[in-house]
């Protein structure tokens, strides 16, 4: 038999090549080679003590291994005729290993395309809302930014004062997110036997994009409040 690194753990001093057991009945086994360990029973958990041997009486399954480079359609003629040849009675039938891996990353593959379609539309609505409330703002400070520039304001000057309050309100979002961030990613992954790591450069590399974001969004605005005319941001109503 060949056994996997989880059994040969299980297993002890038995659980190297050469080692003789029997199958629960009179059956004995060698152990004739052990194999790195792969996961195929479930993603939350490391994989499990796996046991590969004949057992021609109770065998149902065929696993092969196609050579590299062999056209599919070509390899699959030619494993269906092997086996009509040999059990003329039983028609082939197979699934591919990579349709099962599909099947069992099927939830994280939705919970993926969520999570994308729900950041794509905060981040949308979040730049209408600084939008408007930078439009807003502006309108409300017209008179100020018409004097400011009349006393020889410039117009860089006048776009870091408007965009400065909403970088600051990002920043401090941006202190409650992370730590929140970090503390949900960590549990959600914590599910998972094998699992990357959260470095800090991710988080660091999210409030760049938040910054430059809002900045953009602001700076429109901004600009186009800074370099109206001060005659007509003075001008009475």
């Amino acid at each position: 038999m060949i056994i996997n690194e989880a059994m040969a753990a299980a297993m002890g001093s038995y659980g190297k090549v050469g080692s003789i057991v029997t199958d629960g009945g009179r059956k004995r086994l060698t152990v004739v080679g052990i194999v790195k360990n792969f996961l195929f029973n479930t993603l939350y958990e490391s994989a499990a003590p796996l046991v590969f041997y004949n057992q021609p009486s109770a065998a149902h399954f065929l696993n092969i291994r196609l050579r590299s480079g062999m056209p599919m359609s070509d390899a699959l003629a030619g494993v269906e005729r092997v086996i009509r040849r040999l059990s003329p009675g039983f028609p082939p039938q197979y699934k591919f290993v990579d349709t099962d891996f599909d099947e069992a990353f099927a939830n994280e593959m939705l919970t993926e395309k969520l999570a994308g379609l729900f950041a794509v539309l905060a981040i949308v609505i979040s730049c209408l809302g600084l939008f408007g409330l930078a439009a807003y703002t502006a309108e409300r400070r017209l008179k100020e930014l018409g004097i400011r520039k009349v006393l020889g304001a410039s117009v860089p000057g006048l776009v870091g004062l408007l965009s400065g309050q909403f970088l600051r309100l990002v920043g401090f979002a941006c202190l409650i997110a992370f730590p929140l961030g970090w503390w949900v990613m960590s549990s959600w992954l914590s599910n998972y036997a094998y699992h990357t790591t959260l470095y800090w450069w991710i988080f660091a590399l999210a409030g760049a994009g938040a910054v430059l974001i809002a900045l953009i969004t602001v700076s429109v605005q901004a600009v186009r409040a800074a370099v109206m005319s001060p005659v007509r941001s003075l001008r009475s109503e």
